[in-house]
């Protein structure tokens, strides 16, 4: 049988939940025999181990003041050309919308052009208006699209819904974490990088109620990003700047967390977020926003395997987690809930997903 070459691209090779999904993608099928190779478009290095015998390549792409510029993705894209040419990859898998659109380029002038995979892993209403016309065609010129829940496949035409498939994040359990008796008076929330659609405004805003009722307890914040001198002012301006705790960027975010009460996932937009998978594996109570595409409704099966609050809506939340700290009965019910649902995203059940569409 003929060699399977494939590359899978990401923006970077950071924490993030796309990041996650690549190194997962790139782990598991090196494992099963495909020929890997990672390539990131940003210069990093991987954070994350890798199998022995994948290819691991870096690019110089960079965002100016948070914007992408046409000419340096031009650029990027005659770099992944000579890549793909170097391991003869026959299939890419580009997860996110700026990889699809350099892998789409960078496939155009070739002889040879690989078969490409989108994958959307945010929620389509992000987008303005000339960014999903652009991602429309892109989607319509690739092989299949992999979207993770049916709110974004929704959001697309019927041709390019008929060419595509919702697979979901795998669950990937997190090794020598111990689970004891949650007592430290702390909530927790984590978000790898500080953008607006992470919400972390709107937990601050909850808390400053809740803990008018609860003034012996704290919010832990893991995570950096440029929005975190605004969370700092936010929690000044409601006078709870003594009750918050910004830790900074941490590997493994389970362990720094394992012992608070419980985890409020704020979001405005989420695809499926890896870290309310973790979250709800290792037993932590959660709380999340019911936001669009609809992942965070998908994990906790409809607000039944952990609570769901309206999107933005900070005074719900607040209810949310007074109702979680008064019942110890319930917090208890939602975590074990929470560690057999995850069951249901097993590492290799996804992993036959993706092979399937490859096959």
């Amino acid at each position: 049988m003929k060699e399977k070459k494939l590359m899978i691209l990401v923006d970077n090779f950071g924490y993030g939940g796309l990041q996650k999904s690549g190194y997962f993608l790139a782990n598991g099928l090196k494992r099963d025999g495909y020929n890997v190779t990672f390539c990131s478009l940003e210069n990093i290095e991987p954070v994350w181990k890798l199998q022995d015998g994948i290819h691991v390549e870096k690019m110089s792409f960079t965002k100016k003041n948070n914007s992408i510029s046409l000419l340096e993705s031009l650029k990027t894209s005659k770099h992944l050309k000579k890549i793909i040419k170097e391991y003869k990859c026959d299939t890419i898998i580009a997860l996110g919308d700026i990889t699809l659109f350099v892998a789409y380029f960078a496939s155009f002038f070739l002889f040879k052009k690989p078969k490409i995979i989108g994958s959307e892993r945010n929620s389509p209403l992000k987008y303005s208006s000339k960014w999903k016309y652009l991602m429309n065609f892109l989607f319509l010129r690739c092989n299949t699209i992999v979207f993770q829940t049916k709110g974004a496949q929704e959001c697309y035409s019927m041709k390019i819904r008929e060419k595509s498939v919702i697979i979901p994040n795998p669950y990937i359990a997190i090794d020598n974490v111990v689970h004891r008796e949650r007592e430290k008076n702390y909530i927790a929330t984590a978000a790898a990088r500080f953008e607006y659609k992470k919400g972390i405004d709107i937990l601050i805003q909850a808390f400053s109620i809740f803990v008018e009722h609860f003034p012996d307890y704290k919010l832990v914040i893991i995570g950096d990003g440029a929005l975190k001198h605004d969370y700092i002012n936010l929690s000044k301006k409601l006078c709870i700047e003594d009750k918050i705790i910004f830790t900074g960027k941490k590997k493994n975010v389970i362990k720094e967390i394992i012992d608070c009460k419980f985890f409020v996932l704020p979001s405005r937009l989420e695809g499926i977020p890896n870290m309310l998978m973790e979250v709800m594996g290792a037993g932590i109570p959660a709380i999340a926003s019911d936001c669009h595409p609809g992942g965070p409704r998908m994990l906790t099966d409809n607000g039944n395997a952990g609570l769901l609050f309206k999107t933005e809506d900070y005074i719900d939340l607040a209810n949310k987690m007074e109702l979680l700290i008064k019942d110890d009965e319930l917090r208890h019910k939602i975590g074990k809930l929470e560690k057999n649902r995850m069951k249901e995203f097993a590492p290799d059940k996804i992993l036959m997903q993706w092979k399937n569409i490859l096959e």
